[in-house]
């Protein structure tokens, strides 16, 4: 988000995030309804459409690129994470969070050390990404809740349309005034 902008960094990354996930539930033997592939194609189009800001590329092609492939590689691995959570089974309970957690945290002390960086930046409230870390944990817990009761293919469709979301929080919190696509995007997003 940092390189590119978010009308095309934004949907590229959740439509991968969501692709995969289904792919490979219909290699595991899903098999959705025609109306639950209807949702699918309209949850991806939504992602599309809330995502559209309307900015212009950046006028830095090497930029560009280096900002979609970004993206696409975080596409992969939100895909891959929700991929795993469905391989560990349903049964785990909280378990494959915990482990997730587990493994994330010893690695990012390990990045911040390499790169000789402050834990956190000095004169700055950690109650922001303290907060952030709870609802990530709370989404994640749902998401595997929700694992135990509908096929990979449709949670994960479901989980990617954050933007939607995103979108709406902008509206309802910081008085963002969608436009007419990120409108439409919204309706169908419900």
């Amino acid at each position: 988000l940092a390189l590119g902008n978010a009308s095309e960094v934004a949907p590229l990354s959740a439509v991968i995030g969501t692709a995969l996930p289904i792919l490979f539930g219909i290699a595991q033997g899903e098999r959705p309804s025609t109306s639950a592939w209807a949702g699918i194609a309209l949850a991806l189009a939504t992602i599309v459409l809330v995502s559209a800001d309307g900015r212009a590329s950046s006028s830095d092609p090497a930029r560009r690129r280096r900002a979609l492939l970004l993206a696409a590689t975080s596409g992969v691995f939100i895909g891959v994470f929700l991929i795993a959570f469905e391989r560990a089974g349903t049964g785990q309970g909280i378990l494959p969070l915990f482990v997730a957690r587990a493994s994330s945290v010893p690695l990012f002390a390990v990045l911040l050390f390499a790169r000789e960086r402050r834990l956190w930046p000095k004169g700055v409230s950690p109650a922001t990404a303290i907060t952030a870390g709870v609802f990530d944990i709370g989404a994640n817990g749902c998401f595997l809740y929700a694992l135990a009761s509908a096929p990979l293919s449709i949670v994960a469709t479901l989980s990617n349309l954050y933007p939607a979301f995103t979108v709406l929080l902008g509206v309802l919190v910081l008085r963002d005034r969608p436009r007419p696509v990120q409108q439409l995007g919204l309706g169908l997003a419900l």
